[in-house]
């Protein structure tokens, strides 16, 4: 199956023998599906970086065997990715990429991040500029955690969100309990402390022409720091669930990527609450 050319059917097929739940699962997978076969339109492809694996890594692992690319997957565990392949036909696929397990970012670069988060100067833009002028703090068709945040802090509007969230220390505090993958901040912190990072060494000393970040909640945050500067001119770089407040994943590096004359948007798909955002770093 050629990564480009997959019909209807063929992608209908994937999706089953993968075992996509539903229809709205359906419109993520189709996500994932074009991320692929948009980047694959590049002539040169050496290095691909993603973070998160799941149905993506299946067409990244596609795409590898055809164009004989340097795929790195990292997660912190593949027992899902391997129990939702299923059998050889798609295993396969797996076998063309470096699959590194561990850590993205340590317990330390994830406090320092989040204790400085007001002060960094994030690749030319502070805080209050990021907060204020982006167009991924949205209540984009899922509402209901916006809804909840609002009820609990005596808020009218999506507005006020972004008042509080560029102000209100408390409110940013609730936002890092309230998004951990792990229940609770401080919970998350001490299980990053007892596991290895693997997003280092060789890995590091690459430039990648394409990097994916489809991490946890408060990771990706973290991981665009580290990994603003290792991206190739004529580069992709793409972000899954780009919409606070249904996420906290990614709404952040999409702003700065949005802002900055450097990089421009290729791929914005909002039809799904998550949402994918991809853009190109210009020559």
């Amino acid at each position: 199956m050629k990564i480009m050319n997959l019909s209807e059917n063929e992608l209908r097929k994937i999706a089953e023998d993968l075992g996509v739940p539903d229809e709205v699962q359906y419109q993520v997978f189709l996500q994932y599906y074009n991320m692929v076969r948009l980047v694959a339109e590049k002539d040169e492809l050496n290095n691909i970086l993603e973070i998160g694996s799941g149905f993506s890594t299946v067409f990244w692992g596609m795409l590898s065997e055809e164009r004989n690319i340097n795929v790195y997957t990292l997660d912190l565990s593949f027992t899902n990715l391997f129990e939702a392949l299923g059998g050889a036909q798609y295993k396969k696929y797996i076998n063309n990429i470096n699959l590194l397990e561990g850590l993205s970012v340590s317990a330390n670069e994830t406090i320092n991040y989040y204790d400085n988060i007001y002060s960094h100067n994030y690749f030319g833009f502070d805080w209050k500029n990021i907060v204020e002028n982006s167009m991924f703090i949205d209540e984009i068709i899922d509402s209901r955690r916006s809804d909840y945040l609002k009820n609990k802090y005596h808020l009218d509007t999506i507005v006020d969100i972004k008042k509080e969230l560029a102000n209100n220390h408390e409110f940013l505090e609730y936002n890092l309990n309230y998004y951990s993958n792990f229940g609770s901040f401080k919970k998350e912190l001490d299980l990053l402390s007892k596991r290895e990072v693997a997003l280092k060494g060789d890995v590091m000393q690459k430039m990648f022409d394409v990097i994916f970040f489809d991490s946890g909640e408060l990771a990706s945050n973290v991981e665009f720091m580290k990994l603003f500067n290792k991206v190739n001119q004529g580069g992709f770089v793409c972000l899954h669930d780009i919409y606070y407040p249904k996420s906290f994943k990614n709404w952040l590096p999409c702003t700065v990527y949005q802002l900055r004359k450097d990089y421009k948007q290729v791929y914005l798909d909002s039809e799904t609450s998550q949402g994918m955002y991809i853009v190109k770093l210009e020559k």
